[in-house]
């Protein structure tokens, strides 16, 4: 749950969460906010229990979908979601390093992104009434969202070019990916570390084409793995997540087709509000 005021130029911002904690890859949201029935289901059981973790991925896709109806759509279901969400990091060497060290730079948890809510014209729509995620929506409509899709699509061309050295690296010399991405045994205290190196290790070894959007999935599983308790993921990165062999009640990831289980694992969830 987030809350805004303003303090002097700047904001203060409080967040806290209700389990279980749940993120909504860009394909969930859509068949959230499209299908009235598996909407309501999804916001009748929210309503009790849970809370959304959104991250710049979810923006990032928000921005690249042109439709004005489904844009319209979605929107009206992130409204609906109210306050009960909180902004999630992608970037795992964040968290990393907060596992590491035993804490953050800044002292907030490590799988909270700050930059996300201090993005200034976000901040200041989250002051003017109530704390939703439907302005997120108004700020990737365009030509706003052009400078994300832009700095997007750069910054997935270097994670795409990057993923490819180490692939030809690997073929090259296989030793090698394994001093530098071993497989870890599960550790409970530094989780990161082991979802890391396993899903970066698999993504270099696997032969699946390298698109861009796999490129722009890596980070987003990575960190919704760690961060989060329910997990939608599409198919391919479901199927990378279960290779991982994660301790029972760690975390619990959704395909596409698996839309229902989530649906009914939600329902049956502890009321937390």
């Amino acid at each position: 749950m987030v809350t805004c005021r303003p303090s002097g130029p700047d904001y203060e911002f409080e967040v806290s969460a209700d389990p279980p904690l749940i993120y909504l890859d860009h394909w969930a949201l859509r068949r959230l906010s499209e299908n009235l029935t598996l909407g309501a289901r999804f916001l009748g059981a929210f309503a009790r229990r849970g809370t959304v973790m959104f991250s710049l991925m979810n923006v990032a896709e928000l921005a690249r979908d042109a439709s004005p109806h489904r844009a319209n759509e979605v929107r009206d279901f992130l409204e609906r979601l109210g306050p009960y969400w909180i902004p999630m990091t992608i970037d795992p060497l964040r968290i990393l390093g907060a596992e590491e060290r035993g804490e953050t730079a800044d002292g907030t948890h490590p799988c909270l992104s700050v930059g996300f809510l201090t993005e200034p014209a976000f901040a200041a729509r989250l002051t003017r009434g109530a704390v939703s995620l439907a302005h997120v929506v108004d700020l990737t409509r365009r030509p706003d969202g052009d400078d994300l899709i832009q700095t997007t699509n750069r910054k997935t061309a270097e994670l795409r070019d990057c993923i490819q050295k180490f692939r030809d690296a690997y073929v090259a010399n296989p030793k090698e990916l394994d001093k530098r991405y071993p497989f870890l045994k599960f550790d409970a205290a530094k989780p990161m570390r082991g979802i890391y190196n396993a899903l970066v290790h698999y993504t270099i070894t696997d032969t699946f084409t390298l698109n861009d959007n796999h490129a722009r999935d890596l980070y987003h599983a990575i960190a919704s793995v760690r961060c989060a308790q329910m997990v939608t993921l599409d198919a391919h990165w479901a199927g990378q997540v279960g290779k991982l062999k994660l301790p029972p009640g760690f975390v619990k990831v959704y395909s596409e087709a698996e839309l229902d289980a989530f649906l009914v694992d939600l329902e049956a969830a502890p009321v937390t509000r």
